[in-house]
């Protein structure tokens, strides 16, 4: 029964970080031409494959690890520990990608691609939150922390409604991309934020039963 409670809330979460993650693509198929789709989908092919790799890849190596976390002191340092060390190697690399990434199409694709190397900007800054975010999530999967993630769903997909809005209004693709920005980054945000808040209260409460449970033995 557990375990089926387990897999069973991984499962959700999974598909509604997809859902989320793909609004902006539904939303430009909904609102441009196939050339601009086209363009979206290269810039895309740069770096959100490579975020994905990368976070398959780090994510292998760190998960034996959440495991062994038990005291309620040790996994928000694990957490911190890890996030630290993902978000630099996160963000040094996706820093370097957004500094050349019309460079970088310009020199896989060609001439005529320079709206997906103007995206191909925007999305790197998306995926260097992006690395960090699968490495929180499974973290908090792992011990148990489903409601941080739900609440960082939910305020993904709330502030994802602003560029999504614009993007309908005026056609422009670079909402797009900013909308796959501010999902990103609000839930790294709350992730990382939720998961020192709740690390504090059941830091407080394990102490308090331990301090329950010695009182008791000296009696």
């Amino acid at each position: 029964q557990p375990i089926r409670h387990f897999v069973a809330n991984v499962g959700a979460q999974s598909a509604v970080f997809f859902a989320i993650s793909s609004i902006p693509l539904w939303a430009l198929g909904a609102t441009v031409s196939l050339d601009i789709i086209g363009q979206y989908s290269r810039a895309a092919a740069v770096t959100l494959l490579l975020a994905t790799a990368l976070s398959v890849a780090i994510n292998r190596a760190v998960q034996p690890y959440w495991r062994h976390l038990v005291e309620p002191s040790e996994i928000v340092c694990g957490i911190r520990d890890g996030f630290v060390v993902t978000a630099w190697v996160s963000f040094s690399a996706f820093g370097i990608l957004a500094a050349t990434g019309p460079w970088v199409v310009r020199l896989w694709l060609g001439e005529g691609w320079e709206l997906a190397g103007a995206l191909c900007s925007v999305l790197a800054v998306s995926c260097a939150f992006q690395v960090p975010v699968g490495i929180l999530a499974n973290a908090l999967e792992m011990n148990g922390r489903f409601a941080i993630i739900r609440v960082a769903q939910v305020l993904s997909l709330v502030g994802t409604a602003v560029p999504i809005g614009l993007l309908f209004l005026t056609n422009a693709p670079v909402f797009a991309a900013l909308a796959s920005v501010v999902n990103q980054s609000i839930a790294c945000v709350v992730m990382i934020s939720g998961a020192s808040v709740s690390g504090s209260y059941l830091r407080r409460s394990f102490d308090g039963k331990l301090s329950k449970e010695l009182a008791c033995l000296t009696v």
